[in-house]
């Protein structure tokens, strides 16, 4: 498997976290997907099943928009496929809940439900000359552009709520939303509510995501189950489990011989 991704830079990225392009080499075998938080799109050159456990959620799509959500997804697929996908920071789910009244929380959708053709159209022009060794940054500002244009909207993301989903980030998930509601003089009313509105979940399941994220990506890199789980802040490797089974479906013994797991640095 090929797997290459570029992080947006922060005074670039309001609405776009990374881009990145996958290539799976192999056919007829499940590929798996964690949540990590973010909204994002892909756009496959082969169509693909998405399924939630046993529960085949699209079939045979090419243009996909995964919405906020707290479940794995597997991909099938019957041929060898690349994807092109673009993570979106969490908090376009207001622009696009205000405009479509569609409820993402856990959901995958048909991106055509989500975004007009003429911004797919755009989207794939920008990945027709994206070049990952030579990435610019005119691109991706005019794509920020387009999606803002799009999503016309009065909302306005308060900069506190921003810095508070960039502090989760950066600590990994590991920090208290007490800690959070003291650094950045936030009500515990305020904060539910603007993860709420905002992002559609509340503040410990956004925080739970992203520790649960990391962890898996600190799990593949170490093989070692009883370190990430004190590393992470889990009580022992039994509450670990027990999370990581909620999450992700599959024990971390599991997870560690899943050898097809698609999964980003973000």
């Amino acid at each position: 498997m090929i797997f290459k991704e570029y992080k947006i830079p922060s005074s670039n990225n309001d609405y776009i976290v990374s881009v990145y392009f996958i290539e799976c080499n192999t056919s007829m075998e499940d590929k798996f997907y964690v949540p990590d938080g973010n909204l994002e799109l892909m756009l496959v050159n082969e169509p693909v099943s998405i399924l939630s456990g046993e529960n085949k959620i699209l079939t045979n799509e090419k243009h996909i928009f995964w919405g906020q959500k707290r479940f794995t997804g597997t991909i099938e697929a019957n041929n060898h496929f690349k994807v092109f996908g673009i993570k979106f920071q969490p908090w376009l789910f207001a622009f696009i809940k205000e405009q479509k009244n569609i409820d993402l929380v856990d959901s995958v959708l048909p991106l055509n439900e989500i975004m007009s053709k003429p911004l797919i159209k755009k989207i794939n022009q920008f990945f027709k000359h994206w070049n990952f060794s030579d990435p610019r940054l005119v691109s991706i500002d005019n794509l920020s552009f387009a999606l803002k244009k799009e999503f016309n909207s009065c909302i306005v993301i308060k900069p506190r709520f921003k810095n508070i989903i960039t502090e989760l980030r950066n600590k990994k998930g590991i920090c208290s939303i007490a800690d959070l509601q003291y650094m950045y003089m936030q009500s515990e009313r305020t904060l539910e509510y603007d993860f709420k509105k905002y992002i559609g979940i509340t503040a410990k399941e956004y925080q739970n995501i992203v520790r649960f994220r990391k962890s898996c990506m600190n799990l593949k890199t170490t093989k070692t189950i009883i370190h990430t789980a004190l590393d992470y802040g889990y009580y022992d490797q039994a509450h670990f489990t027990n999370y990581f089974t909620k999450y992700c479906q599959r024990s971390p013994s599991k997870f560690l011989n899943q050898g097809n797991l698609l999964l980003s640095t973000v």
